[in-house]
């Protein structure tokens, strides 16, 4: 075959490796497309040992990094792909494309050049004007008043004439036409965070209407030591309304590469744009804000990757930004509206405590305790009613999926029983059997043995993965609650942090109550 011989010929392969790719060249009936994916796992196993690799970075260079090396090797650079292109395995727009981005004449270069040809191949498949003239109809949604629209009325004809004059680089540029989205140059910030912020404090209060007004936002960075372990910085982010500063705390790994400040920079703003969804939730605004980004190789599109889109979207058209529909038009965006839960209003936790506190469950609460926790109760966001009902002391029960050596978690899970039942139900001689060492990769048997209410009981337990065993819940709420105090029930409630369990002692009027009244988000798996 000429390609396998044009290869050879020019010292891109050797000749075992011409007979090998042959062979398999053959049996793919010479389809070009077909031929490229053979050539990008061929180089794929001498670049990484394995053709089948999960994910990896591809590295390249850009025009504005281009050095003596490769002027060098700007010859043997053009003659892969000029063979590429002779052959037919690449069209003439992506050899076009592609031969402006520098490489080196090796294994890497090669493969690098492959990767980015298959990329883009895709994109163009994904990038006819039949499919953007739907995208664009999807953002222009389908109610007659223009309620789930997010294409801004006068430029939707300038969006379709330009669709159809091939102007368009990328999906991205769609959102340049909407009226809820503003754009960031993430990379004229990097090293100047102090402008980036002062860039976002406008966006927020042009698209943050009838909520809040954002007077200032500032950062600091901290070092970090504990969970997540591979995490050493943390970065504090205080929003100023005025009266009120929110703080919002999150971690990152420190990476000394120099696409590490733009990488710091568009963590911010995903944090911001979080912070930010929060404080609509708390000012019972019906939309969230997300960033969408770009999900191509910079290479391909330097100036489209450097382009941060902060949009904001209702309800009734959070459908567009599907995970599935961007990650075929190339896109990203985050926080992923599909993950946003719509926090507790202001209204909604003045109802919750209402309705908690005329139930009864705030009974062992005194009114001074009671006083004083009103105080500071707006100052926190809350996802669901239990994350409300753990701020009142001895009302949730809460346990820590996972197990530590040296920690006793069912004779603590035993006393904030106690806590909870109110003298219901007391637990005591508690054995908490879990051996004192263990790793991950321990699978353990062992026993919890108590009393309640002066009756003995003992629990076969299991230890995997270091996780709690539910044997122990499942014994309480099957052999002792539902046969002996049928007029209670424990229950486990939906809460926002995903590594505890919450469980709540009440009454079955308690409960329908609460059904009642809508506040009761409980898990039933008992």
């Amino acid at each position: 075959m000429s390609l396998i011989n044009d290869l050879s010929n020019a010292g891109i392969i050797d000749q075992q490796e011409a007979i090998e790719l042959n062979k398999k060249i053959e049996k793919s009936q010479s389809a070009s497309k077909d031929i490229l994916e053979i050539l990008y796992r061929f180089f794929m196993q001498k670049i990484t040992g394995s053709s089948e690799a999960g994910s990896f970075f591809v590295s390249v260079g850009s025009p504005e990094t281009q050095d003596d090396a490769n002027h060098h090797n700007e010859k043997e650079q053009s003659k892969f792909l000029e063979i590429l292109y002779k052959e037919g395995i690449v069209p003439q727009s992506i050899y076009q494309k592609i031969k402006t981005i520098p490489h080196t004449a090796d294994e890497s270069g090669y493969f690098a050049m492959l990767h980015l040809s298959r990329e883009l191949m895709s994109f163009y498949r994904s990038f006819t004007i039949e499919n953007q003239l739907a995208f664009a109809s999807l953002l222009e949604g389908k109610s007659p008043h223009g309620s789930d629209s997010l294409l801004e009325d006068q430029k939707k004809n300038k969006l379709i004439q330009d669709i159809k004059a091939e102007k368009l680089e990328t999906y991205l540029d769609f959102f340049r036409y909407c009226h809820e989205c503003r754009f960031v140059n993430v990379v004229s910030c990097r090293g100047k965070e102090h402008i980036l912020l002062k860039e976002v404090v406008k966006i927020l209060n042009q698209l943050c209407y009838n909520a809040f007004t954002i007077t200032e936002i500032t950062s600091y960075d901290e070092d970090f030591i504990g969970e997540p372990s591979y995490d050493n910085k943390q970065t504090t982010i205080v929003i100023s309304t005025g009266a009120r500063e929110h703080r919002y705390t999150y971690t990152f790994r420190q990476n000394e590469t120099e696409n590490q400040g733009e990488y710091k920079l568009k963590s911010l703003l995903e944090n911001l744009l979080l912070m930010a969804n929060q404080l609509l939730g708390d000012f019972n605004a019906t939309y969230r804000l997300t960033g969408i980004t770009n999900h191509l190789s910079e290479a391909l599109f330097p100036g489209n990757r450097a382009q941060y889109a902060i949009c904001r979207f209702q309800q009734e058209n959070r459908n567009i930004l599907d995970f599935y529909d961007m990650q075929k038009r190339f896109l990203f965006n985050s926080p992923s509206p599909l993950f946003i839960r719509f926090p507790l209003s202001y209204l909604h936790i003045e109802y919750g405590i209402y309705h908690i506190k005329k139930c009864g469950l705030l009974a062992h609460i005194n009114n001074e305790q009671y006083d004083d926790i009103l105080t500071s109760v707006y100052k926190s966001t809350y996802g669901h009613v239990a994350d409300l009902l753990a701020i009142f002391p001895d009302t949730v029960a809460a346990i820590n999926r996972t197990v530590s050596s040296g920690h006793k978690p069912y004779y603590e899970f035993f006393l904030a029983l106690n806590q909870i039942s109110h003298g219901v139900l007391n637990f005591t001689e508690i054995y908490d059997g879990i051996p004192e060492d263990f790793t991950f990769e321990s699978e353990l048997t062992f026993k919890v043995s108590f009393k309640c209410n002066g009756e003995y009981h003992e629990v076969d337990c299991n230890l995997i993965g270091q996780q709690f065993s539910d044997n122990i819940v499942y014994y309480i709420i099957n052999e002792i609650i539902r046969k002996k105090y049928t007029e209670y029930r424990l229950t486990q409630l939906i809460n926002s942090t995903h590594t505890h369990d919450n469980y709540l002692f009440v009454t079955n009027q308690q409960s329908e109550y609460l059904q009642s009244m809508k506040l009761w988000e409980s898990i039933d798996r008992f």
